[in-house]
């Protein structure tokens, strides 16, 4: 007899382009083969457009991005009437609103952690944070971390029980084309950043590390609050290497470039980067959160101090032969979302079948 499919609610506090949506797209794309998919965000933008196709239903509006007790009653509704049986929850406010909502409900919730922004945007008030996942982590069914530090983090700062944690590492799909594959690498060496331009990215202090270094010319992909003043200080220190691209929805193109760099306060296990592995560029990374292991023999890891930015393009410079390959063969080997999407659909299998319903 064969059993029906299972219905799974992916839930995600913004639609607009960011590491956690391109996660949830990806997943969509990968579970839509095995579970109905449904996704709750905040309204009509890059992750809801591009996810339409593939998604039975869809819970759009603003007010997830706040406390609202009109929107936890649109998602409880949302839930009885698609008879979802099992709600992923990523970022913060869809973290808090996904899991109060499944308890209620009787339904299974996952909660992926994509670098825990309790304990590293929280500042004073993170002991609070900390208690307020630790007690969402009780009530909700799992907790899926995207790395090896922030399972840690979990466990020694948050104080999640291991009995509720699960670690896949960060998986994407692979951006490189053989017909399009990069043969040689740019004079001066293309590098490339693609984030948001907020906190916690510091495109400021690579900006000052690497303006006018003669041996590359800098891109950077990506909008938001800082780039504004960003561009300011390329005009009034008359930088001629960094060129600022603006956004680009499900931006593709890693292969055009020659190094990857990423200089941030604070990450998971950023997708961006993955993503440049796949096509063989180098990677320049700061030494945070769940970085270092995303890097072995294909790139460098620095402190975030200026000096050390520029030993590293040096040395990715010097090494970008060697470093493409490893990055490559550590992609495949650790990082395909195509070779190793089985990890997931199990996962949520096991997760909807094997964890008791709690209510409350």
């Amino acid at each position: 007899m064969i059993q029906p499919r299972k219905n799974i609610l992916f839930v995600v506090t913004k639609s607009e382009p960011g590491g956690a949506q391109k996660f949830v797209y990806e997943q969509i794309i990968i579970a839509k083969d095995h579970f109905n998919c449904f996704l709750a965000t905040d309204s009509q933008g890059w992750l809801s457009s591009a996810a339409s196709p593939y998604v039975d239903g869809s819970l759009l509006d603003e007010n997830i991005k706040k406390i609202s007790i009109r929107y936890f009653f649109s998602l409880i509704r949302f839930i009885h009437k698609n008879k979802i049986d099992l709600v992923i929850c990523n970022s913060a406010y869809a973290g808090i609103y996904g899991r109060i909502a499944s308890a209620f409900t009787g339904k299974k919730s996952i909660f992926v952690s994509h670098g825990w922004s309790s304990v590293y945007r929280g500042k004073k008030l993170s002991f609070l944070f900390n208690k307020i996942e630790n007690w969402l982590s009780v009530i909700g069914s799992s907790v899926l971390c995207i790395s090896k530090n922030d399972y840690r983090i979990a466990i020694e700062k948050i104080g999640i029980s291991k009995s509720k944690l699960t670690i896949i590492q960060n998986k994407t799909f692979s951006q490189f084309s053989a017909l399009e594959a990069k043969r040689s690498f740019s004079d001066p060496l293309k590098v490339l950043t693609v984030a948001r331009l907020d906190a916690p990215k510091r495109v400021d202090l690579a900006l000052s590390a690497l303006g006018n270094h003669h041996g590359v010319h800098v891109y950077v992909i990506g909008g938001g609050s800082q780039k504004s003043n960003l561009k300011n200080l390329v005009q009034q220190d008359k930088i001629k290497n960094f060129t600022f691209l603006g956004s680009v929805e499900n931006f593709s193109s890693f292969q055009e470039y020659d190094v990857f760099m990423l200089i941030s306060d604070s990450e998971g296990l950023p997708m961006a980067a993955i993503e440049a592995m796949s096509c063989g560029l180098p990677l320049l990374l700061s030494d945070v959160g769940g970085c270092s292991e995303l890097v072995n023999k294909n790139g460098v890891l620095v402190k975030n101090e200026i000096e050390n930015i520029r030993s590293g393009i040096n040395k990715c410079i010097l090494f970008k032969e060697d470093f493409r390959k490893a990055s490559f063969d550590l992609f495949n080997e650790k990082f395909n979302l195509q070779r190793n999407k089985d990890e997931y659909i199990d996962f949520y299998r096991q997760v909807i079948n094997n964890v008791s319903e709690r209510k409350i």
